[in-house]
């Protein structure tokens, strides 16, 4: 078998291209197996390739048959693949530390990793945050879920400023029962028909009435919701 003799045994660099191992060679391609043997480069030689997110591939060996002397060039790097930072909902993009990004969850919200899989897991009511309520009246807020426990009525106010999904849970338990009152402009959609804008309402008619709103008009301050599921005989005015 015939190894290529590097030119040089010290480290010279002219633009992009190298004659020496430790120079590492920058090139908008990856290499080939005639990238090598030409230039006459030495194992370990590194090379960078700039057309594809920076991949960079090491000189690992060459190999000869028939007379012909290749290059093995392995990637090291993915590329385009490589996780450099993580992004969430808010907030900048987090680097590593140490070559670790840690992911925490709380609350219901819990974590667990396995090999290349994150696995993000949402329990204690869906991700709802749950108010038992037993005051008059209380001001209802997107993503929670409401109990109404009272032996009188608890009056609710629908919220404003909300976005499309964003959704209600109410769940009578108390004796008093409940009713949801709302602002200029807003309503709620229940069957083939919305309460009065404005001086309607809607309330259960038994201890145990239950009902799911989910906005499906976005607005900051008229939205409207409709009932997606209900128990009981709920009372529209």
């Amino acid at each position: 078998m015939t190894y290529p003799t590097p030119a040089n045994n010290y480290a010279v660099a002219v633009g992009t291209d190298s004659t020496a191992p430790f120079i590492t060679i920058i090139m908008n391609r990856a290499p080939t197996g005639n990238d090598g043997p030409t230039q006459r480069l030495l194992v370990g030689q590194r090379w960078v390739d700039t057309a594809n997110e920076n991949a960079e591939y090491f000189l690992l060996n060459y190999t000869s048959s028939n007379g012909l002397v290749q290059a093995n060039w392995v990637q090291l790097g993915a590329g385009a693949e490589t996780v450099e930072t993580l992004t969430g909902n808010s907030g900048p993009p987090v680097p590593p530390t140490a070559g670790n990004i840690n992911v925490l969850g709380t609350g219901a919200v819990t974590t667990t990793g396995s090999g290349s899989t994150l696995t993000i897991a949402i329990s204690g009511g869906g991700g709802f945050t749950w108010h038992n309520i037993t005051a008059a009246s209380a001001t209802l807020a997107a993503q929670n879920g409401y109990v109404a426990d009272r032996g009188t009525l608890i009056t609710f106010t629908l919220p404003t400023n909300n976005a499309l999904g964003d959704t209600i849970i109410l769940m009578g338990l108390g004796l008093g029962g409940w009713e949801i009152v709302y602002g200029t402009g807003q309503y709620i959609i229940f069957g083939d028909g919305p309460t009065t804008t404005t001086t309607g309402n809607l309330a259960s008619s038994n201890q145990y009435d239950c009902c799911i709103l989910v906005c499906t008009v976005p607005s900051a301050t008229a939205p409207i919701f409709q009932v997606l599921d209900s128990i009981g005989n709920l009372q529209v005015t």
